[in-house]
């Protein structure tokens, strides 16, 4: 082997290395906590709504907290901004699903939101990569006002996602704590 190709297996293997290091990242860990602590409230949410209840909520703040980690240690990455919009959207779809249960008459309105939800995360990522940016919240305000603002405007983000989330924790918690 010349001395060109064992630097260039050295590099390689060292670079294959570093790779698995994401999935130590404090973000990335966090987000395996939400992945728990998410599937754990679902298999209790009949018999300990309240439980539940807090679960759920400190899932949804984790989830702030993944971000604030990974920019304050500079941790960002593709597999944690990936693996943060899987646990988000399974999170949701999760609760939407139990919502069906106790709100029957409103299974076509929660499926549409499933959907909506899905394919317009999926739709932003998608085109995240195809374009190449580095993140799918990089948005040209000349094409996107709303969206722009979305990602922009933390306020703005924060109200429109804890409003939706404590919607749904809300029909939750009146229906599941009045059958207790």
């Amino acid at each position: 082997m010349t001395l060109a190709n064992q630097n260039t297996a050295t590099t390689s293997n060292v670079s294959l290395v570093d790779s698995y290091k994401i999935y130590t990242y404090i973000p990335n860990l966090i987000g395996y906590l939400r992945v728990f602590l998410s599937l754990l409230s679902f298999f209790i949410y009949e018999s300990y709504p309240l439980t539940v209840i807090f679960i759920y909520s400190t899932s949804f703040v984790l989830d702030g907290l993944d971000g604030i980690a990974a920019r304050r240690y500079n941790q960002c990455s593709r597999f944690g901004a990936v693996l943060d919009m899987v646990t988000d959207r399974f999170s949701t779809a999760a609760l939407i699903t139990i919502l069906v249960k106790f709100y029957p008459s409103y299974t076509s309105y929660f499926i549409l939101l499933n959907i909506l939800d899905f394919v317009s995360h999926w739709f932003r990522m998608y085109v995240s990569l195809v374009v190449g940016t580095k993140s799918h919240k990089d948005v040209d305000w000349n094409r996107s006002y709303l969206l722009a603002l979305y990602y922009t405007n933390r306020t703005f983000m924060a109200i429109l996602c804890v409003g939706n989330e404590m919607f749904y924790v809300m029909l939750y918690a009146c229906i599941s704590i009045m059958k207790h």
